[in-house]
This record gives C-alpha cells, sequence and structure tokens, in this order.
C-alpha cells in the first residue's frame, strides 16, 4: 500500500523543525537532511519570521516502510524545550476564581536549573537552584516529609532537603517520572540501549530504590516483550529495516514509559485485586496503552488503550478508583483528558476545547483531580497550565511567563501542592 506524507507534514515536520529550530538536545540523533525533506517542509502555525513557509504542493506517494522509518524518528526525539507559538500578551495568571480555585501552591520546574513553587495569584514564595554539574532537571516532586525528590533527565535522580542541599544523589538514566513507596523507598524508570533486529533500541526498565538511593531491584522491558506485546498491536520495530535506511535511524525508543505509580487503597480494589492497593499503573507512550501490573510479580493484569489512546501520559488513579489521564492526540490533531471506569474500560468524562485544535500537546502533558473535583491540566507544548471544572469552565490559568526572543519556556509537569503541606515550611501562620 502507498500512502501520502501529509499526515507527517503536521507531525514529524513540525516536531523536527521544532527541536532545530528551539535547540532542544534529546540525546538522540536527528533524522537525516534526507528525511526531513520527505517529511514535507512545513512548520509548527506561528513560525518565528524568517523561518521558511512553502506553499502546499502535491505529496509524494510513500510506501509503508518508508512512513514507518519517518515515524520511527519522531518516536525517538526528545521533548523540545520552547512553544514557538507564544502569544506575548498571555503571561502569568490570567484567570483566577478564587472562589472555585481548589488551595494550595504550584509546583514546578523550568526545564534548566529552577524549581519553582508559586501561589495562585502568581508569585514565587520559593525557588530552588539546585546544582545539577549542568544537567536538566525536569520533573519535581515535595514528599510528605519535606523531602524534595529531583529527577535529572536521563542523569540521574536524587533527594534533597528544604533549603535543596543534597541527601543522596544517583547517576542513571532515569527519565520521566518517580514515585514515592512506603517505608521511603522509591522507584523510578530507566532506559537501557540494546541493540534489536538491526537497529540501535532504547528498552524501558522499572527500577526500585531505597530510602538511601541504593538500587534493590530492575524489571526490564526487554525481558518481558513477549508478555507485553499480547497487549497491543505488533510495533515496526518487531520487523527487520531495510539496511539504507539504518544510518539515518540514529537511536530509536522502543515503548517510551513515561509514566508509574502504586495504585491506592480504594472499594473497586477490595473487591477486584487486579486494582489492589500497591499494584503499579504504568503507560507505555509509543504502543498507546496504559497498563496495571501487580505488585508482586509485575505480570500485567490490566490493560487498555490502543485503538483509543494517542501517547498517553500521566495515568493517575483517583480515590474512587477510576483513571484520569492526559490523552495527547498528535495524530488527530487534539488532545483531551480522560477519567476512565476500569474494570468496564468506559469514559465517564472527558476535557476537550471549544475549537478542539485549541488545546493541543503533541508532547509532554499533565492532570490532577483536586480535592474540590476540579481538574488542574499541564498543557506541556505551550507552557500552559489550567484548572477546569467538572463542567469545563476554566476558573484558573497560567502562562508561563519566560519568553525570550518570543519563545516561552514549557514545563513537563506542574501540579497544585496542598496548603497544609508547604505552609508550616514557608513558615506561614495556620489560618
Amino acid at each position: 500500500m502507498r500512502r501520502s506524507t501529509r499526515f507527517l507534514t503536521g507531525l514529524a515536520a513540525a516536531i523536527l523543525t521544532a527541536c532545530l529550530l528551539a535547540g532542544g538536545g534529546s540525546g538522540v540523533a536527528a533524522p537525516s537532511a534526507e528525511g526531513m525533506e520527505r517529511a514535507g517542509r512545513s512548520i509548527l502555525p506561528g513560525a518565528p519570521k524568517g523561518a521558511q513557509i512553502e506553499p502546499e504542493v502535491e505529496e509524494p506517494e510513500v510506501d509503508d516502510e518508508e512512513r514507518e522509518r519517518l515515524l520511527e524518528q519522531v518516536r525517538g526525539l526528545g521533548y523540545v524545550t520552547w512553544d514557538l507559538r507564544a502569544d506575548p500578551n498571555l503571561t502569568g495568571v490570567t484567570r483566577h476564581d478564587a472562589a472555585r480555585t481548589a488551595p494550595g501552591y504550584n509546583l514546578y520546574t523550568d526545564n534548566g536549573k529552577k524549581i519553582y513553587l508559586m501561589d495562585l495569584e502568581g508569585r514565587h514564595v520559593r525557588t530552588w537552584v539546585i546544582d545539577n554539574a549542568g544537567k536538566t532537571y525536569t520533573h519535581a516532586e515535595i514528599l510528605p516529609d519535606g523531602r524534595i525528590a529531583l529527577l535529572f533527565d536521563e542523569h540521574g535522580l536524587g533527594t534533597f532537603d528544604w533549603n535543596g542541599r543534597p541527601i543522596w544523589k544517583i547517576e542513571m538514566p532515569a527519565h520521566h517520572d518517580f514515585t514515592l513507596l512506603p517505608g521511603g523507598s522509591l522507584m523510578t524508570l530507566e532506559h537501557e540501549k540494546s541493540p534489536y533486529k538491526g537497529r540501535v533500541v532504547l528498552f524501558d526498565a522499572i527500577v526500585s530504590l531505597s530510602a538511601e538511593g541504593e538500587v534493590t531491584g530492575r524489571w526490564k522491558t526487554f525481558d518481558h516483550l513477549e508478555e507485553i506485546r499480547k497487549h497491543h498491536p505488533p510495533s515496526h520495530m518487531d520487523q527487520e529495516p531495510m539496511p539504507e535506511a539504518v544510518p539515518a535511524m540514529g537511536v530509536s525508543d522502543y515503548y517510551h514509559m513515561n509514566s508509574l505509580e502504586p495504585l491506592p487503597a480504594t472499594a473497586l480494589g477490595a473487591r477486584d485485586r487486579r486494582f489492589r492497593e500497591g499494584n503499579l499503573l504504568v503507560s507505555f507512550r509509543n504502543v498507546s496503552l496504559i497498563a496495571v501490573l501487580d505488585r508482586d510479580d509485575l505480570s500485567i493484569v490490566w490493560s487498555w488503550g490502543p485503538g483509543t489512546l494517542e501517547y498517553q501520559h500521566m495515568p493517575t488513579m483517583l480515590p474512587d478508583g477510576h483513571i484520569l489521564l492526559f490523552d495527547n492526540g498528535p495524530f488527530r490533531g487534539y488532545s483531551r483528558v480522560l477519567e476512565i471506569e476500569p474494570a468496564s474500560k468506559k469514559i465517564v468524562w472527558s476535557y476537550e476545547s471549544d475549537p478542539r485544535d485549541r488545546f493541543l500537546s503533541k508532547e509532554g502533558g499533565g492532570n490532577q483531580r483536586l480535592p474540590n473535583g476540579n481538574t488542574l491540566i499541564c498543557e506541556t507544548d505551550r507552557g500552559h497550565a489550567f484548572e477546569v471544572t467538572r463542567g469545563g469552565e476554566i476558573v484558573w490559568e497560567y502562562w508561563n511567563p519566560e519568553l525570550v526572543r518570543g519563545k516561552r519556556s514549557r514545563f513537563y509537569r506542574f501540579t497544585r501542592v496542598p496548603p497544609g503541606l508547604v505552609e508550616p515550611l514557608l513558615g506561614v501562620k495556620p489560618r
């Protein structure tokens, strides 16, 4: 079968061009000039002046093998650091309905050297600059005991006290996410590079760490491929590539796991062992799959997504046993946030913008159900976070004010922290 490259014009060319214009490093080899030429020359809407946008012309047909080669280049790219479409009139907190906004403070990183804790008015009440030896950090969390856990993307993980002094740090190719376990231990994701079917491929591993940062266990997707593949359609990486295509491929990424969390105690888990407390909820982005792994042997006991999801992020189980997730939708052209009832696999709530394409993050993205029932949404690509009601009304909204030459800095995660956790550490008197 032969297909047009039109579907790649808006995805592959946009992402590839954005990487080059923004200077975002990925640690993954960039596609060749020939691959860029075949993918098309269009770039993101609202590109900077001087960027070439050629008029639409009849596009060449490509066969399925060429289509998959181009998509593989896209899958292997890292995240872009800047939004090229930034509107300078949108900056800081642009909406705040105090009566309907969930209380708390907002935590995010600048994908570089700083961690920010910000109040609902947009004031930075605490900023940490932690020595990272030049390495970028993308995700931070304030743990229940006041420690800060910090992920140095592809370089390591560490915990720090409230003043930013290191408690422990470990160098490892950790990426995307980590989670706190009972007793103070942590779990994170790690990349392992392996030769596979004529390619150099990244496979993920789930790594367990003690409270002191010592590795205590490792579960490798490469060792469990046969089991995982039963839960998603075949991957093109399971076929040998054409020899002439290999030099342009760089490093491929088989699953691109981007989230893991232990399930909380819920009524659903009490009656259905698949969702019992301590099982792991994980996300395999490149095959649009989320799954629950048994806490004892990490076998897959539940899965969902292919045919409905597109490159999702941050599935999380709510107190009622439902799963909330960010469904990116890079191919369909709009993002949405979904809430599903996992036993029936039915979508019970969703958020989409009107028109739909006003809300789109092809990469990253996050969601958090707040105590008042609202949902905090992180639109990574645009450096944009907003809180919506159950009815979809925006009651709080923030645009990252960091603009450099018309480009807005993005944030990978953006989370609301309860006042009771941080106000004692900030020295704020109880209200």
